[in-house]
Protein backbone atom coordinates (compact mmCIF):
# COMPACT_ATOMS: atom_id res chain seq x y z
CA UNK A 1 0.00 0.00 0.00
CA UNK A 2 1.58 3.11 -0.86
CA UNK A 3 1.44 5.83 1.95
CA UNK A 4 1.68 9.77 1.80
CA UNK A 5 5.39 10.50 3.13
CA UNK A 6 3.39 12.90 5.80
CA UNK A 7 1.45 11.25 8.74
CA UNK A 8 -0.40 12.17 12.00
CA UNK A 9 -0.50 9.53 14.59
CA UNK A 10 -3.40 9.71 16.93
CA UNK A 11 -3.99 7.84 20.83
CA UNK A 12 -6.83 6.69 22.55
CA UNK A 13 -10.23 8.60 21.72
CA UNK A 14 -12.41 6.73 23.78
CA UNK A 15 -15.35 7.96 23.08
CA UNK A 16 -15.33 11.71 22.25
CA UNK A 17 -16.89 11.99 18.61
CA UNK A 18 -16.32 15.82 18.44
CA UNK A 19 -12.15 15.17 19.18
CA UNK A 20 -12.36 12.37 16.44
CA UNK A 21 -14.01 14.43 14.01
CA UNK A 22 -11.70 17.36 14.57
CA UNK A 23 -8.81 15.03 14.04
CA UNK A 24 -9.62 13.70 10.99
CA UNK A 25 -10.18 17.18 9.47
CA UNK A 26 -7.08 18.18 10.66
CA UNK A 27 -5.33 15.75 9.34
CA UNK A 28 -7.16 16.50 6.21
CA UNK A 29 -6.27 19.91 6.11
CA UNK A 30 -2.43 19.25 6.83
CA UNK A 31 -2.66 16.56 3.53
CA UNK A 32 -1.17 13.96 6.08
CA UNK A 33 -2.04 10.30 6.22
CA UNK A 34 -4.12 9.43 9.25
CA UNK A 35 -2.79 6.65 11.88
CA UNK A 36 -5.60 5.95 14.67
CA UNK A 37 -3.59 3.66 17.23
CA UNK A 38 -6.99 2.16 18.83
CA UNK A 39 -9.42 2.56 21.68
CA UNK A 40 -11.98 4.25 19.96
CA UNK A 41 -14.89 3.61 22.77
CA UNK A 42 -15.35 3.13 26.34
CA UNK A 43 -14.85 6.15 28.93
CA UNK A 44 -16.37 8.96 26.58
CA UNK A 45 -19.68 10.20 26.20
CA UNK A 46 -20.55 8.23 22.84
CA UNK A 47 -19.09 5.17 21.41
CA UNK A 48 -20.87 4.90 18.38
CA UNK A 49 -20.98 8.48 17.32
CA UNK A 50 -16.45 7.84 17.30
CA UNK A 51 -17.34 4.68 15.07
CA UNK A 52 -19.04 6.96 12.75
CA UNK A 53 -16.60 9.44 12.41
CA UNK A 54 -14.03 6.27 11.74
CA UNK A 55 -16.10 4.58 8.84
CA UNK A 56 -17.02 7.27 7.29
CA UNK A 57 -13.20 8.52 7.42
CA UNK A 58 -12.19 5.26 6.24
CA UNK A 59 -14.28 5.53 3.35
CA UNK A 60 -13.12 8.48 2.34
CA UNK A 61 -9.62 7.59 3.18
CA UNK A 62 -8.95 4.01 2.28
CA UNK A 63 -4.98 4.67 2.76
CA UNK A 64 -5.64 5.23 6.52
CA UNK A 65 -4.60 2.75 9.03
CA UNK A 66 -7.22 2.13 12.05
CA UNK A 67 -5.19 0.20 14.93
CA UNK A 68 -7.07 -2.00 17.31
CA UNK A 69 -6.76 -1.55 20.83
CA UNK A 70 -7.88 -3.34 23.76
CA UNK A 71 -11.01 -1.96 24.55
CA UNK A 72 -11.86 -2.27 20.90
CA UNK A 73 -10.91 -5.79 21.53
CA UNK A 74 -13.27 -6.26 24.21
CA UNK A 75 -16.12 -4.98 22.62
CA UNK A 76 -15.63 -7.40 19.43
CA UNK A 77 -15.63 -10.12 21.90
CA UNK A 78 -18.74 -9.10 23.53
CA UNK A 79 -20.47 -9.28 20.26
CA UNK A 80 -18.51 -12.40 19.17
CA UNK A 81 -19.88 -14.09 22.63
CA UNK A 82 -16.65 -14.57 23.94
CA UNK A 83 -14.79 -14.42 27.00
CA UNK A 84 -12.63 -11.08 27.80
CA UNK A 85 -9.48 -10.46 30.32
CA UNK A 86 -10.66 -9.98 33.81
CA UNK A 87 -9.56 -7.00 35.85
CA UNK A 88 -12.10 -4.49 34.32
CA UNK A 89 -14.79 -2.91 35.75
CA UNK A 90 -18.38 -4.12 34.33
CA UNK A 91 -19.69 -0.76 33.45
CA UNK A 92 -16.43 -0.02 31.59
CA UNK A 93 -16.29 -2.89 29.43
CA UNK A 94 -20.32 -3.09 28.80
CA UNK A 95 -20.84 0.53 28.20
CA UNK A 96 -20.33 0.15 24.44
CA UNK A 97 -21.56 -2.89 23.82
CA UNK A 98 -25.47 -1.65 25.55
CA UNK A 99 -24.53 1.01 22.72
CA UNK A 100 -23.70 -0.98 20.31
CA UNK A 101 -26.89 -3.33 20.67
CA UNK A 102 -29.18 0.14 21.20
CA UNK A 103 -28.06 1.25 17.17
CA UNK A 104 -29.50 0.87 14.19
CA UNK A 105 -29.20 -3.43 12.61
CA UNK A 106 -27.32 -1.50 9.48
CA UNK A 107 -24.94 0.14 11.83
CA UNK A 108 -24.23 -2.43 14.14
CA UNK A 109 -22.84 -4.42 10.85
CA UNK A 110 -20.46 -1.69 9.75
CA UNK A 111 -19.19 -1.14 13.30
CA UNK A 112 -18.59 -5.46 13.19
CA UNK A 113 -17.01 -4.72 9.79
CA UNK A 114 -14.86 -1.91 10.66
CA UNK A 115 -13.61 -3.41 14.01
CA UNK A 116 -13.12 -6.66 12.58
CA UNK A 117 -10.93 -4.67 9.58
CA UNK A 118 -8.58 -2.85 12.13
CA UNK A 119 -4.69 -4.14 12.50
CA UNK A 120 -2.70 -5.32 15.12
CA UNK A 121 0.46 -3.10 13.85
CA UNK A 122 1.41 -1.11 10.94
CA UNK A 123 5.11 -0.75 10.20
CA UNK A 124 7.03 1.64 7.79
CA UNK A 125 10.79 2.38 7.02
CA UNK A 126 11.31 4.28 10.19
CA UNK A 127 8.15 3.31 12.54
CA UNK A 128 6.26 0.95 13.98
CA UNK A 129 2.48 1.67 15.00
CA UNK A 130 0.74 -0.15 17.63
CA UNK A 131 -1.94 0.05 20.38
CA UNK A 132 0.18 -1.02 23.43
CA UNK A 133 3.80 -1.17 23.98
CA UNK A 134 6.17 -3.06 22.63
CA UNK A 135 8.57 -5.28 24.50
CA UNK A 136 11.50 -7.26 23.80
CA UNK A 137 10.93 -10.54 24.60
CA UNK A 138 12.64 -12.89 21.97
CA UNK A 139 10.28 -12.32 19.16
CA UNK A 140 10.11 -10.34 16.21
CA UNK A 141 7.19 -7.97 15.81
CA UNK A 142 5.30 -10.66 13.09
CA UNK A 143 5.19 -13.42 15.80
CA UNK A 144 4.02 -11.81 18.44
CA UNK A 145 0.77 -12.77 19.71
CA UNK A 146 -2.19 -10.16 19.25
CA UNK A 147 -3.01 -9.98 22.71
CA UNK A 148 0.23 -8.78 23.64
CA UNK A 149 -0.10 -6.40 20.62
CA UNK A 150 -2.75 -4.56 22.10
CA UNK A 151 -2.83 -5.68 26.33
CA UNK A 152 0.83 -5.61 27.17
CA UNK A 153 1.72 -2.94 30.07
CA UNK A 154 5.20 -3.83 30.48
CA UNK A 155 7.93 -1.25 28.61
CA UNK A 156 10.91 -3.86 30.30
CA UNK A 157 12.81 -5.25 28.85
CA UNK A 158 12.87 -2.56 26.20
CA UNK A 159 12.24 -3.27 22.86
CA UNK A 160 15.17 -3.42 20.92
CA UNK A 161 14.37 -2.52 17.50
CA UNK A 162 12.18 0.66 14.84
CA UNK A 163 11.02 3.46 16.81
CA UNK A 164 6.99 2.82 18.35
CA UNK A 165 4.33 4.81 17.82
CA UNK A 166 1.84 3.80 20.92
CA UNK A 167 -1.18 4.45 23.12
CA UNK A 168 -2.39 2.24 25.69
CA UNK A 169 -0.60 3.47 28.44
CA UNK A 170 -2.49 7.21 30.42
CA UNK A 171 -0.42 9.97 30.65
CA UNK A 172 -1.35 13.96 30.48
CA UNK A 173 1.21 14.63 27.93
CA UNK A 174 3.22 13.24 24.42
CA UNK A 175 6.09 11.32 25.57
CA UNK A 176 8.77 11.19 23.16
CA UNK A 177 12.00 9.18 23.85
CA UNK A 178 14.70 8.01 21.61
CA UNK A 179 12.72 4.18 21.83
CA UNK A 180 9.24 5.34 21.73
CA UNK A 181 6.46 7.54 21.62
CA UNK A 182 3.19 7.41 23.60
CA UNK A 183 0.07 9.26 22.33
CA UNK A 184 -2.08 7.96 24.87
CA UNK A 185 -3.23 11.40 26.41
CA UNK A 186 -6.24 9.91 28.79
CA UNK A 187 -9.04 11.68 25.94
CA UNK A 188 -12.23 10.28 27.68
CA UNK A 189 -11.28 10.69 30.88
CA UNK A 190 -10.96 14.48 31.01
CA UNK A 191 -7.69 14.71 29.41
CA UNK A 192 -7.04 15.59 25.44
CA UNK A 193 -6.35 13.52 22.64
CA UNK A 194 -2.75 13.83 21.12
CA UNK A 195 -1.73 12.96 17.56
CA UNK A 196 2.38 13.22 16.78
CA UNK A 197 3.22 14.24 12.85
CA UNK A 198 5.80 12.61 11.38
CA UNK A 199 8.11 12.48 7.93
CA UNK A 200 7.28 8.90 7.18
CA UNK A 201 10.36 9.14 4.49
CA UNK A 202 12.91 10.44 6.98
CA UNK A 203 11.80 9.20 10.12
CA UNK A 204 11.93 13.22 11.73
CA UNK A 205 8.88 13.80 13.94
CA UNK A 206 7.60 17.17 12.59
CA UNK A 207 5.47 18.82 16.08
CA UNK A 208 2.72 17.99 18.49
CA UNK A 209 -1.07 18.89 17.99
CA UNK A 210 -3.35 18.40 20.80
CA UNK A 211 -7.00 18.65 20.92
CA UNK A 212 -9.83 18.69 23.48
CA UNK A 213 -12.49 16.48 24.21
CA UNK A 214 -15.24 18.80 22.82
CA UNK A 215 -12.93 19.24 19.67
CA UNK A 216 -11.38 22.43 20.01
CA UNK A 217 -7.60 22.19 18.55
CA UNK A 218 -5.86 23.23 20.98
CA UNK A 219 -2.17 23.23 18.97
CA UNK A 220 -1.29 22.01 15.69
CA UNK A 221 1.97 21.87 13.13
CA UNK A 222 2.43 24.69 10.38
CA UNK A 223 0.48 23.55 7.24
Amino acid sequence: MSMNRKAIAFGDIHGCPRAAESAVRLTQELGATGIFLGDYVDRGPDNMGVLDVLIRARAAQPDWVFLRGNHDQMLLDLIDGRDHPDGFDERTREEAYADWQAAPESFRAEVVRFLTGTKHYHETEHHIFVHAPLMHDGLALHEKAPYDLVWNYDLEPAWQGKLFVHGHLPIREAEITPARINVNTSCGYNGILTGVFLDLGSGATLGICTIAEQGEVLSAPEH
